[in-house]
């Protein structure tokens, strides 16, 4: 699976590196990582994030770390292979 990590200090980037991929995936999906075995799934577009023209460039959005994918069931298979625990975001129901 092609997926994208994001997170402060990784080095797939940070913020700026999510928000680009958002940017570009506008019909994807991620994964928030609360800790490394639990995370919350996300369509691209939901505003807990929100979009990139609402971003603050001081904000980083990349302290809980993003993976991301354009394909729901290709992230949740990298996910059950993690052994990551995942939750769907009540607000964009992915």
């Amino acid at each position: 699976m092609s997926k994208n990590i994001f997170s402060t200090g990784g080095s797939g980037g940070g913020s700026q590196a999510f928000q680009d991929w958002q940017a570009s995936n506008t019909q994807g999906f991620y994964i928030n990582l609360k800790t490394q075995a639990h995370g919350m799934l996300h369509r691209v577009d939901c505003m807990h994030v929100g979009s990139p023209s609402e971003w603050n460039p001081e904000l980083d959005v990349t302290s809980s770390t993003k993976v991301c994918h354009p394909d729901r069931s290709e992230l949740l298979g990298w996910a059950k292979v993690e052994h990551v625990d995942v939750v769907e975001c009540g607000t964009c129901k992915p």
